[in-house]
C-alpha cells in the first residue's frame, strides 16, 4: 500500500476484500529486515493471507532526508543483501521506482548493478504474485520420515508443486564438528525434490 500505510487491522481488511497477499511490511527510511525475515508469513490476525516482506526501496536509499547513499555505498547495501539470501533463503522483495512524474530520478545505474549481481548469483526473478505462489506450495509440504538408517532420514515428501513454479531442495546443515577439526566451517548440504517425492538426508553427530 502506498507510502507502507499499515496498522494491525490490515491483514483481516485486505483478506475480506480478497487479497491472497500484501507486500507493506518494510521501511520508508532504510532498508532491511522490518519483519525478521525474508520468508513469507501469515500475520497474526489473518486465515489465508500471506505477507511478503518489503525490503529495499530505491528513495530509502538515496533520498537526502532517509539514507542518503552514493551509487557505490546503495550497491554495498545491496550486496549485504543479496548474500543474506543466498546464505539463509528466501525472498529479497524490491520497490523500484523506474519513472518519476517528477524530473527522472537517475538511478538505473544501481538497479542495472543490482540486476546483473541477482543474475550471477542464478536469482529467481519473479513478480510478487509469483513469490506467494511458490510459498503457498511450499507451506503445503508434507514430511514423512523413515528413521530406519541410524546415520539419516528418508523424506517422502508430498505436495510437490507443479513444473510452473521452481522447485524445492531439502538443506541440511552440518554445524561445526568438534575435536581436531574443530575450525571446520559451517555448512550445509542441499538435496533437490524432483518428481520422484523421495529423498534421503544423511545426518551426523558430534561428540
Amino acid at each position: 500500500m502506498h507510502w507502507l500505510c499499515y496498522d494491525q487491522q490490515s491483514p483481516s481488511v485486505l483478506e475480506t476484500a480478497g487479497a491472497a497477499y500484501d507486500a507493506t511490511i518494510g521501511y520508508n527510511e532504510t532498508v532491511g529486515y522490518r519483519a525478521g525475515t525474508m520468508q513469507a508469513y501469515k500475520p497474526l490476525k489473518a486465515s489465508t493471507l500471506l505477507e511478503l516482506p518489503l525490503h529495499v526501496m530505491d528513495t530509502a536509499l538515496f533520498y537526502p532526508a532517509h539514507l542518503g547513499l552514493s551509487s557505490k555505498q546503495a550497491e554495498a547495501s545491496l550486496r549485504r543483501l543479496t548474500g543474506d539470501a543466498v546464505r539463509f533463503g528466501g525472498c529479497l522483495t524490491i520497490n523500484w521506482h523506474d519513472r518519476s512524474t517528477a524530473p527522472e530520478r537517475l538511478w538505473g545505474a544501481t538497479y542495472r548493478s543490482l540486476v546483473q549481481d541477482l543474475e550471477r548469483r542464478g536469482a529467481w526473478f519473479s513478480t510478487a504474485g509469483q513469490a506467494v505462489s511458490w510459498f503457498q506450495k511450499r507451506r503445503a509440504l508434507g514430511f514423512e520420515t523413515n528413521c530406519s538408517k541410524p546415520e539419516g532420514v528418508r523424506l517422502n515428501v508430498t505436495g510437490l508443486p507443479d513444473e510452473s513454479l521452481p522447485g524445492f531442495r531439502l538443506r541440511v546443515h552440518q554445524g561445526k564438528s568438534w575435536g581436531a577439526d574443530s575450525d571446520r566451517a559451517e555448512g550445509f548440504v542441499d538435496t533437490a525434490l524432483d518428481d520422484s517425492a523421495d529423498a534421503y538426508a544423511s545426518c551426523r553427530m558430534n561428540g
